[in-house]
């Protein structure tokens, strides 16, 4: 006979129906579903490990989001950098448990998570630091329902799509305009901007340069380690200087020649940072608002630090830098994200200024259209690997990169290179434009007027 509680039946039809509880609805509400028999016994029999699977299931221990967050940061400390645990925290601490923390995990549902998401959008935060935000809650779902067996509601909740601005940069004249007032008011602020303008460093890492890692023999740095703020507590931060987080960020970069010089001049004890010139750490905001002093005084436009690493990498592909070797000196774990990120991939191409187009093929290698590039890639394509260290192979490369802030045609570095001029008188050129003309006016001389104009259009 069914007793009270077991949710056993008789139907009409003569079966038996037993119902149990089988998860929950976006609103909150239970769901239930149904197993049916010819006797009470079998009905029961059915239903008895239906319920033991619900629960195992669905049935999640008393835990609060607040002491399943607390447990999960314990066990995430002891495997990321403390900059990374610093970040996991201020979001937990700062935008989940107000909303979240007293409520009991198992109570959570999607669309209270979906509303959650949407106040969050609709309060002015980004689309990227929200999602951001809930990446960190699913990591703790993920290890609930690992270690404790507890579903996981975040796995059915959307991240908001992001959709990535276009970032303002500087135009070449532009570029060239803060060249010059860098080099004319030179100090270590101007000397760090100028690296990473030309190296693509991060403001993180340029803030964490020492003079030990320059290699003034190679020509050569290397980035070692980061500098960033982090919370440190209830309320208070402190700076870091640490290694990079990735295998990737951890790189060598060749450093042009007259940069080169500038260093030597100004190089201090090995142990002393650049920025600061001295052992003392300078954190990346004080350089940010250094840097936006120093466009108010060039006359300049606004721009944030990031965008002379987007400026970089930019010049370098259109001067037809090759894609493999750029996402390795930008840090980039992979090809995919240096291609997402600088090159427009809906078209596979880019425009440059004078109306070139730069084809990316399937192994990221890029090639003009409109100028013979032909001689170039098989002379000096496929030279940039990491075990045989031959940074100067990849220097005309480079060189080709930094024509436009000079407001140099690439067209004409090409010209003087197939001359036989080499890369380090070139970059003396570009500092004095009439060096520069007399040396393109005897490479006309030499390979003549109508060479010239078969190769090159006519253009002077």
């Amino acid at each position: 006979m069914a007793r009270r509680g077991e949710n056993i039946y008789k139907r009409k039809d003569g079966r038996w129906e037993g119902r149990y509880k089988s998860g929950y609805k976006e609103n909150g509400q239970a769901k239930y579903r149904s197993v049916y028999g010819h006797s009470y016994a079998e009905v029961r029999q059915k239903l008895a490990p239906m319920k033991v699977s619900a629960s195992a299931s669905h049935a999640v221990c008393r835990l609060t989001v607040k002491d399943l967050f607390s447990e999960w940061l314990s066990a995430v400390k002891l495997r990321v950098k403390p900059s990374t645990y610093a970040n996991y925290q201020m979001k937990v601490e700062k935008n989940i448990l107000p909303a979240f923390g007293g409520m009991r995990y198992d109570s959570l549902t999607v669309l209270m998570l979906n509303r959650y998401i949407e106040d969050k959008l609709n309060s002015g935060l980004s689309a990227k630091y929200v999602s951001d935000i809930i990446i960190v809650f699913k990591s703790m779902a993920k290890y609930t329902a690992k270690i404790h067996g507890f579903r996981s509601i975040l796995a059915d909740v959307t991240l908001p799509k992001v959709h990535r601005k276009e970032m303002q940069l500087l135009s070449p004249v532009q570029q060239r305009k803060l060249c010059n007032y860098l080099l004319n008011n030179l100090n270590p602020t101007a000397m760090c901007v100028l690296l990473s303008l030309y190296t693509g460093l991060r403001v993180g890492e340029v803030c964490g340069l020492m003079w030990e890692d320059i290699d003034f023999e190679k020509s050569v740095l290397t980035v070692r380690r980061t500098v960033q703020r982090i919370c440190s507590g209830a309320h208070g931060t402190q700076i870091i200087a640490d290694t990079p987080k990735s295998r990737s960020s951890r790189r060598s970069i060749p450093i042009p020649k007259f940069i080169m010089k500038l260093l030597r001049d100004s190089r201090s004890a090995d142990d002393h940072y650049i920025l600061s010139n001295s052992a003392a750490i300078t954190e990346p905001r004080t350089l940010q608002r250094r840097f936006k002093a120093i466009l108010k005084k060039a006359n300049l436009p606004s721009v944030g630090y990031h965008c002379l690493r987007h400026m970089f990498a930019t010049n370098s592909l259109q001067a037809g830098f090759d894609v493999k070797t750029l996402s390795e000196i930008l840090g980039h774990a992979s090809v995919e994200t240096t291609l997402n990120r600088y090159v427009h991939t809906s078209m596979e191409r880019v425009e440059t200024d004078e109306g070139d187009i730069l084809r990316i093929d399937k192994n990221g290698e890029v090639t003009r259209s409109e100028f013979e590039f032909k001689k170039y890639r098989s002379k000096y394509s496929g030279l940039y690997n990491y075990d045989d260290f031959p940074y100067y192979n990849i220097h005309e490369e480079m060189l080709l990169a930094y024509c436009s802030c000079y407001g140099v045609d690439s067209e004409d570095v090409e010209l003087l290179l197939e001359y036989g001029y080499t890369c380090d008188e070139i970059e003396e050129m570009l500092m004095d434009t009439d060096l520069l003309q007399e040396a393109l006016r005897d490479v006309k001389y030499m390979c003549g007027e109508s060479l010239y104009e078969s190769c090159y259009g006519g253009v002077w």
